[in-house]
């Protein structure tokens, strides 16, 4: 074949493989595009999800409002509490307070002795199988709260105001926001003002 000969082969063989490259290339962006969007669907659904729970959290303590004419408990202490949290400055998340298991008297909760909701709801993004949402009271206002999907809370309970409308400041900067992707931080809250 002579040299001309070989140097076209030549060129046709990198022609090639640059072509597979680039197909190579073009598949792994699709596949990164198609991840993408499976994971912003599958928050979306658990932001769903996590809504619709604090809903029916929300009707639960509203029934035990009417019924006890209070709100129910909170505490950040593990021992009487599922949820384990951490915030990012190191203080424990405040969520419902359990009955003790010695049974402490006087101390009502959504499940007990009253059921106004079978059990606590599992918060779809805490890192716990079994962590229910944060909570906190103040006065005759109370927020429910979860990490959202990047998995921490931004917002610090003991910063809620109640009654304040729009809500605290704070909180508004601590909202997640499905438009900013998948990742994105802020957290999904509930707020009651009884």
């Amino acid at each position: 074949m002579g040299k001309i000969g070989d140097i076209k082969i030549a060129t046709l063989v990198v022609i090639a493989l640059l072509g597979i490259l680039a197909l190579v290339a073009m598949a792994t962006l699709r596949s990164t595009g198609a991840a993408n969007n499976f994971l912003d669907t599958q928050n979306r659904a658990k932001v769903a999800r996590v809504r619709s729970d604090m809903r029916s959290l929300a009707s639960a303590i509203d029934q035990y409002h009417l019924r006890d004419g209070g709100l129910p408990a909170w505490t950040t202490d593990t021992q009487f509490t599922k949820l384990h949290a951490i915030t990012t400055t190191g203080k424990p998340v405040p969520s419902f307070r359990l009955p003790s298991s010695t049974g402490a008297t006087g101390l009502h909760t959504l499940t007990t002795p009253n059921a106004y909701i079978s059990t606590y709801p599992r918060d779809a993004f805490t890192k716990a199988q079994d962590d229910p949402f944060a909570y906190f009271n103040k006065g005759k206002s109370y927020i429910l709260l979860s990490p959202g999907p990047d998995h921490d809370y931004d917002y610090d309970l003991t910063q809620f105001t109640p009654g304040s409308s729009p809500p605290s400041e704070p909180i508004l900067f601590a909202t997640y926001d499905p438009t900013n992707g998948a990742s994105s931080s802020g957290d999904v809250w509930e707020i009651e003002h009884l």
